[in-house]
């Protein structure tokens, strides 16, 4: 992947600040990102 094409996803991690943890923790953005969109369902879920 090139690298400013890598930059602009890790950009647009860093707008939400639960996503940006998820990125320290899952290592990639595309994990992150799901990671995030799994937590967003389930607490969708919940209510």
């Amino acid at each position: 992947m090139e690298i400013a094409a890598r930059l602009a996803k890790v950009t647009a991690l860093i707008i939400s600040r639960d996503v940006v943890i998820d990125y320290a923790l899952y290592g990639t953005p595309e994990l992150a990102l799901v990671a995030n969109n799994k937590a967003e369902i389930l607490q969708f879920r919940g209510r």
